[in-house]
């Protein structure tokens, strides 16, 4: 039996992570070991409430029993979260080794930030003679941008050339950031330096347009850089000179050392995996023609696969959002995700969570970042049989029996976590779906599977609340009888219907003896109790279903449906008057209950159609009878 391994990931950067889960499942299926991904895209930008619902996933991987864990810890949006799930693996006493961030008392396997930054710079100033330099870094305290600022000065230091505080600045990983980087060194008056070292590519993009709109030339006026050397750089136009990181040789390395660590094998703290400069057309460095249009091949034929791959999810979301309940909604979505390769596709749903009102009214206390029940509820799986979406899964198995009863030797699973707006309602299980964490598509489509589930949640709801609006509509609050409206909704219809099919109608007009007293002496509670008494008494004693049993106002009752000679009124009469007796037997009230009934049946010759004259004839007879009891 295979190794089971968890991993902990944040696949913001869809292709550098992607890349090391790539290698990752490479080692794993040679080993015949078993892969359990745990991925989020919680990230610096995000809002709290986004983040703590995507990386409640991890509580999910803390649930069930592991033999190791690898961690991608750099992109955690919060060095304290960080703290608190490594003490959690900790407490596992089991091996792990955090990837890409040196975490105290666990192995870390990563890139070697800070020989990668040297090397770039030290190109720039020894091959093309930079001696003014520009640093555009990410997050001020993450450990990567530490590295590489920290890199970017040392080697300046080295040089002999000063460091200007001015010409240092911290944003964010991304294009914007580099765009504003290049805004803000305009508008401050600092000369164009000679090169702008780029704490990543999407910087030293977004760097080059803005630089290109203001009239500047990369690199004619001016040299960029980046790092990650990822598809969008050398695909750029000038292409990005950066920092190649092996993702691949990573991931693999990362699964061979911690199956040797489950096996007893000691290994040193730290293990740095190589990584190196590629110079390109940004630093003034030339590029082969052939090598260029490889690059924007490989650009075209990712732009159009992504491309389909986002049609198909619009599809899909478009397919999923008509669904107005949850057995229309597993039809189509078993048909959907077949436009994507997903092996395998499962979704879990935590039923207290689920069941809560999404609607925007709603104040209920968010449940984002609390983890998961001990037990799950299936909600789709492909070929499901009618009736399994009941089925119940014990959290800590992970995944239905069926899903490792298949004869493989190795699995990986993906779980991705579903919420919406501060709602954590469950967890989502693919197989063969790194591809999408590489070109960033699961992201999208996991963001439209969310809304599509709670929009048929939100269906429900509105059904529900429709239901109880009709339901009050109907029916008398005190007795759950029908109230007056159900005489002109109910009633005129089944009049009319009789009447054209020469059928007679029954109508039973009762009112509650001394009702008055009842309320004077002992007060309206005990006089509402009477009512309710009487109300479940007529609904006893109603000949069949179709009956309808009213409460007309106050201590009133009206019964009518179709007359049958075996079930006559004096049948119901005495059912009522024995409902009475057995009620007042066992002496429920201080008072007996009594109740006084008039009855009319109407006649196929009968002219009178008006449903309100029967009814007043019936009321007129019941008093007469209870006139005759006084």
């Amino acid at each position: 039996m295979g190794k089971k391994i968890a991993v902990i990931s944040t696949a913001w950067n869809g292709e550098h992570i992607g890349g090391i889960l790539n290698g990752m499942q490479q080692k794993i299926e040679e080993t015949n070991n078993d892969m359990y991904i745990f991925n989020t895209y919680g990230g610096f930008e995000e809002e709290k409430e986004f983040n703590d619902c995507e990386y409640n996933i991890f509580n999910l991987a803390l649930q069930s029993d592991f033999d190791g864990i690898l961690i991608l810890s750099n992109n955690i949006a919060s060095y304290s979260r960080l703290e608190i799930l490594m003490g959690q693996i900790k407490d596992r006493k089991i091996p792990c080794i955090s990837i890409e961030q040196d975490v105290p008392d666990f192995h870390f396997i990563g890139t070697d930030n800070y020989t990668a930054m040297s090397e770039v710079v030290e190109h720039l100033i020894t091959v093309h003679g930079c001696r003014v330099l520009n640093f555009v870094g990410g997050f001020h305290d993450h450990i990567e941008n530490v590295e590489r600022r920290k890199a970017f000065r040392d080697v300046l230091v080295r040089h002999g050339i000063p460091v200007e505080l001015d010409r240092v600045r911290d944003y964010a990983f991304s294009r914007e950031s580099g765009e504003q980087a290049f805004c803000d060194f305009y508008e401050m008056g600092i000369a164009l330096p000679d090169a702008v070292v780029c704490a990543n590519d999407d910087m030293a993009i977004g760097y080059i347009k803005m630089a290109e709109q203001f009239g500047y030339k990369v690199p004619d006026d001016v040299l960029v850089t980046g790092f990650d050397n990822l598809s969008q750089a050398y695909c750029n136009i000038p292409s990005i000179a950066s920092v190649g990181r092996s993702r691949e040789s990573l991931g693999r390395q990362a699964v061979e050392q911690l199956i040797g660590m489950m096996e007893g094998r000691k290994y040193p703290h730290a293990v740095y995996v190589k990584s190196g400069f590629s110079p390109s057309l940004s630093c003034g460095c030339g590029k082969g023609i052939e090598d260029f249009k490889k690059a924007q091949k490989e650009k075209t034929d990712m732009e159009y696969n992504n491309m389909g791959i986002r049609w198909s999810i619009n599809i899909m979301q478009k397919r999923l959002l008509v669904c107005q309940d949850e057995k229309a909604f597993c039809v189509a979505l078993e048909k959907e995700r077949k436009r994507f390769s997903f092996s395998r596709l499962c979704l879990m749903i935590n039923q207290e969570t689920y069941d809560l009102n999404p609607l925007p009214a709603n104040t209920t206390e968010k449940t984002a970042g609390k983890g998961y029940p001990p037990q799950m509820r299936l909600m789709f799986q492909e070929n499901m049989d009618a009736g399994t979406a009941s089925a119940m899964i014990q959290t800590s198995k992970l995944v239905p029996a069926n899903y490792l009863e298949d004869g493989k030797d190795s699995h990986v699973f993906v779980f991705l976590p579903l919420h919406l707006q501060g709602r954590n309602f469950g967890y989502c299980i693919l197989q063969d779906c790194l591809k999408y964490i590489y070109d960033g598509n699961l992201f999208y489509w996991v963001s439209e599977l969310n809304a599509a589930i709670e929009h048929i949640k939100q269906n429900s709801c509105i059904r529900k609340l429709n239901r109880k609006l009709e339901h009050m509509y109907m029916h008398d609050s005190l007795t759950d009888l029908y109230n007056r409206f159900a005489i002109r909704d109910l009633g005129e219809p089944l009049l009319k219907n009789n009447m054209a099919e020469n059928r007679q109608t029954i109508f039973l007009f009762g009112d509650l003896d001394g009702l008055k007293s009842v309320n004077d002496i002992y007060g309206h509670e005990v006089g509402d109790q009477a009512i309710q008494a009487a109300a479940g008494i007529l609904r006893q004693s109603c000949p069949d279903s179709n009956y309808l049993c009213i409460r007309y106002g106050g201590d009133e009752f009206l019964m009518m449906g179709t007359y049958r000679e075996d079930r006559d009124a004096e049948w119901i009469k005495t059912k009522i008057e024995d409902g009475v007796c057995a009620y007042n037997a066992k002496k429920e009230l201080p008072v007996s209950l009594g109740m006084s009934i008039g009855t009319i049946i109407t006649s196929p010759e009968d002219e009178v159609s008006d449903i309100n004259y029967y009814i007043s004839c019936a009321d007129t007879l019941m008093y007469q009878i209870k006139k005759k009891r006084k």
